[in-house]
């Protein structure tokens, strides 16, 4: 904001499942602090979620690194081969 508080946390999630956030909240008015305290939980809550897919990322990862090293190597490593024909799709 404009140097009036300072915000410690490690990011770690405790036991009880919650992370620790410590407020050095200076000479901020409550409206301030609350505000503060509000986009925290704001950025708290962004993070989770975005970590909910983490472990589904990290299981699919594996499986396309392991289908890039098996892929057959094409020609020209720029593009993949032209197909000759239409396909059945298209045909008309």
């Amino acid at each position: 904001m404009d140097g009036s508080a300072d915000v410690y946390t490690d990011f770690r999630l405790y036991g009880d499942g919650f992370a620790r956030w410590i407020v050095v909240a200076g000479d901020m008015t409550p409206r301030r602090l609350g505000r503060l305290v509000q986009r925290l939980q704001e950025i708290e809550t962004y993070r989770m979620m975005a970590l909910l897919g983490l472990p589904v990322a990290r299981e699919v990862g594996g499986a396309l690194a392991n289908a890039e090293r098996d892929r057959p190597t094409w020609p020209s490593a720029s593009a993949p081969p032209t197909p000759t024909t239409s396909p059945s799709c298209c045909a008309s």
